[in-house]
């Protein structure tokens, strides 16, 4: 259960119910160290953790991975991608884009279709979305359209085991659940 947190004013300072001022607070609980990395997750950390967890995926199946990859395309644009796998069997090379969104919301047909359009422009063989929070009906329709697949919180568990079913890194509410009350 969260506390409201007052403010009377824009440059007042925020203080808790009980009169202590939040900013007090929050430093001390700041010197305990597992609270620090708790409270310095943001949703860059949650995304950079997922791309990291997809590599290894494909590490482990074979795939020279590289991440953050700024690369250009045929039609001269340059395309940032999360997660690029290459492998190669000897006759063949063989290119996989994925694309992670770590968003609170569900994922729109938008970001489908730019996906589709890199893979188009960089001659890449295969995409994959990975989201935890889900997609809408239009962005399952996009994706089969294109032959893009979709990884899910399901997806996740199933290819990276049961760790990927939970939240990929607390947030203020994981602090209000491991006890701090705000």
């Amino acid at each position: 259960m969260f506390t409201k947190i007052r403010r009377c004013h824009a440059n007042d300072a925020a203080v808790l119910p009980n009169g202590a001022p939040l900013f007090e607070v929050l430093a001390d609980r700041l010197r305990r160290p597992t609270i620090w990395r708790v409270i310095m997750t943001s949703d860059f950390d949650k995304g950079r953790h997922l791309e990291q967890d997809i590599a290894a995926f494909l590490r482990q199946h074979g795939y020279a991975v590289s991440t953050n990859v700024r690369v250009r395309g045929r039609s001269g644009a340059i395309h940032e991608l999360d997660v690029v796998g290459d492998k190669s069997d000897g006759l063949t090379s063989f290119r996989l884009v994925v694309e992670c969104k770590s968003w609170t919301t569900a994922i729109d047909k938008a970001v489908v279709y730019k996906l589709a359009a890199e893979l188009a422009d960089l001659g890449a063989a295969r995409g994959v979305i990975v989201t935890p929070s889900g997609w809408t009906v239009q962005a399952a329709q996009a994706a089969a359209q294109a032959n893009i697949e979709l990884w899910g919180p399901d997806e996740l568990v199933t290819r990276l085991g049961a760790c990927a079913g939970r939240e990929v890194h607390a947030s203020w509410q994981g602090v209000a659940v491991m006890g701090m009350d705000f």
